[in-house]
């Protein structure tokens, strides 16, 4: 079987790259390593692994094998390829918006998950809101709704106080942060987040007003 035919022969996986897509992602992607299989199989393989929340081992036949896979991921992971391919990617769809390359405006916002009744750990925590034993996510996004980091964390966790620690920890390392000037948030952020932005980041955190975007089930408002 040639190398070449095989994305042509194999079964599709709605995780697969169209060829536009491809176009766009292959430029931010620089690799020296001369491979037996197409650069676009192995990300390919790497989407499939992500969407469907499999281990490597278990990558289907027709696809690279697992660990050439995990190779090329684990290389781009230390050489933070795919940080930069999701900023590039977040500013071209900003861009097209049209928006402001950068983000000027931000959203924090938390859900909880319920948790397996075994499950233990530091990320695990009991949520009076729900009474439940649950995780909680942390998610920043644009105003266009791009996911910009998140992190999980234990559900008893205050949301004020772990957005302190989440913004300090990712805003002098995420490249799509540098520019932000409003940080829109609800009354569960309100207190010492405000106060800790606003007197080492001199960025305003306000409190939404009117419906900022809408979504599926819910609406951001601001």
């Amino acid at each position: 079987m040639q190398t070449q035919e095989i994305s042509s022969i194999r079964k599709r996986y709605n995780s697969d790259l169209s060829a536009r897509d491809w176009q766009h992602l292959e430029p931010l992607l620089l690799v020296r390593r001369r491979g037996k299989w197409p650069l676009v199989e192995v990300v390919n393989a790497i989407l499939y692994v992500l969407k469907n929340g499999c281990v490597w081992r278990d990558l289907p036949g027709d696809l690279p094998p697992w660990g050439t896979v995990y190779w090329y991921f684990a290389k781009g992971e230390a050489a933070s390829t795919w940080q930069r391919v999701s900023t590039c990617l977040k500013v071209s769809s900003r861009e097209a918006a049209p928006k402001k390359a950068w983000p000027t405006a931000v959203i924090p916002d938390t859900q909880s998950v319920k948790n397996a009744a075994p499950a233990t750990g530091g990320t695990v925590g009991f949520g009076a809101g729900k009474l439940v034993k649950d995780r909680k996510r942390l998610v920043l996004t644009d105003t266009l709704d791009h996911a910009l980091a998140n992190r999980v964390l234990p559900a008893g966790q205050h949301d004020g106080t772990a957005a302190i620690a989440f913004w300090d920890e990712v805003a002098a390392a995420h490249d799509l942060l540098q520019q932000v000037q409003v940080v829109f948030v609800d009354s569960s952020f309100n207190g010492a987040f405000r106060e800790h932005l606003a007197q080492r980041y001199n960025i305003q955190v306000e409190k939404p007003a009117h419906v900022l975007a809408e979504k599926t089930d819910f609406c951001i408002h601001a």
